[in-house]
């Protein structure tokens, strides 16, 4: 007697398990709903709207979901260049941008028309800005020398976020919801390059 109870027992709790694991298990599989992209409507005005389409427009939306993809931009140049005040004719430009760690590398060597020859290695990282005798100077065992400048870090940002990448996600990143919504086409940009430099060593 005792026995058939217990086996009843074990049955109806195996029974229960089995359900369980099948409904989990089930729910587990089913097919997430994904959302849909973003899109904005035609001739949209809105700060959301006008924002996507100049980065959509810039081709730096990539992805299902049209997601800004531009972390690092690499370019070298040739003309003419302002060095003290005075045109430069350049020889080399090589700039090299960093968007997540929000850091640029400018390298020139440029001759003024007097024929001297000018050249820098001109860095900004965050609120810091330094020039290098040699790229990545004193960066570990590297060798070089570095001079902190703090003065030109205002320019340097400008310079930074003024870029035709640049601009726009400084607009993003001006909101105070840096990913817009529905109700950021409200909000007022500001601006990331206004943050006061800290003293430099």
């Amino acid at each position: 007697m005792d026995f058939r109870h217990g086996a009843v027992r074990v049955r109806v709790v195996f029974a229960v398990a089995l359900a369980l694991g099948t409904a989990l298990t089930a729910g587990a599989q089913a097919p997430r709903r994904v959302p849909e992209p973003y899109t904005p409507a035609k001739d949209a005005k809105d700060l959301r709207a006008v924002l996507f389409n100049w980065e959509r427009n810039m081709g730096m939306l990539k992805g299902f979901d049209e997601r800004d993809m531009v972390a690092m931009l690499e370019y070298q140049g040739k003309g003419t260049m302002q060095v003290d005040g005075q045109p430069c004719t350049l020889t080399k430009f090589r700039a090299s941008t960093n968007y997540q760690t929000f850091s640029q590398r400018i390298q020139y060597t440029c001759t003024r028309p007097n024929g001297q020859a000018a050249s820098n290695i001109e860095v900004v990282s965050g609120l810091y800005a330094w020039d290098e005798d040699t790229p990545g100077a004193e960066i570990g065992p590297a060798k070089g020398k570095v001079t902190p400048m703090p003065a030109a870090v205002q320019e340097r940002l400008i310079r930074f976020w003024a870029s035709p990448q640049g601009a726009p996600k400084a607009a993003v990143a001006g909101t105070t919801e840096g990913r817009l919504s529905g109700t950021a086409s409200r909000k007022r940009a500001r601006h990331p390059w206004r943050g006061k430099a800290r003293s430099q060593s």
